[in-house]
């Protein structure tokens, strides 16, 4: 039988996830379009920022540092495969169209 405690403690810990919110993804890659308009869902939990795209995909921003794993066509080479990238520091902004951009100078990953 859950105690009060017990059943408080789910709530602050399905809280710390936060929910997945469904969104639209744009990427480019030293300037070649990695994604463009592809349904994505967007997770924060512990500073660790998930996107989710389509079969298997997946962007995370940890701590101003992304890193992804996209199937699919790999710039620059454009080879058809999966593979993981670390595109090391990022800096975030927040546009006033609601929309928010991670960056270097070789990846930009935007979400709306």
């Amino acid at each position: 039988m859950p105690t009060i405690r017990s059943a408080a403690l789910a709530i602050v810990l399905s809280g710390l996830a936060g929910p997945a919110l469904a969104a639209t993804c744009n990427m480019t890659v030293l300037g070649t379009t990695v994604l463009d308009d592809v349904a994505c869902t967007v997770a924060s939990a512990r500073g660790v920022t998930t996107v989710s795209v389509g079969a298997g995909g997946t962007v995370l921003v940890r701590r101003s540092v992304m890193s992804a794993r996209l199937p699919g066509v790999m710039a620059p080479t454009r080879r058809s495969r999966s593979g993981f990238t670390n595109y090391g520091q990022v800096v975030t902004s927040s546009e006033v169209d609601d929309k928010t951009c991670f960056f270097n100078q070789t990846a930009v990953l935007c979400v709306e």
